[in-house]
């Protein structure tokens, strides 16, 4: 299983990717990406916890963060940490999850 610190770190950045590419989307039609959306993706563990393998991952898009809630949580970040982003995270309402081809369980 993930450790609970690569874990946040990939949950974030699986976050920041699919905040990207959805500003993107929004940047070249100056409107709202198409929702519900999947993306699949492969990630590499570079520190051997997995052995060196990679692992599938899909990620669902149910929602968007608002401007207010990106900025109160580059605000947490700032302030608090990666602890207190993922706390900060954890309260607010799911706008997807990520599956993993590997393991069983399904992180929202």
């Amino acid at each position: 299983m993930l450790k609970p610190i690569c874990l946040r770190t990939a949950i974030i950045l699986v976050c920041a990717a699919v905040s990207g590419v959805a500003a993107q989307e929004t940047q070249k039609s100056d409107s709202k990406p198409t929702l519900p959306a999947k993306y699949e993706a492969t990630a590499f563990d570079q520190t051997g916890a997995l052995g060196s393998k990679s692992i599938g991952l899909t990620i669902y898009v149910n929602g968007l963060s608002s401007e207010a809630e990106i900025r109160e949580l580059r605000g947490v970040l700032k302030d608090k940490g990666q602890d207190g982003l993922v706390s900060a995270l954890q309260k607010m309402k799911d706008q997807g999850e990520i599956s993993n081809f590997r393991l069983p369980r399904t992180y929202r």
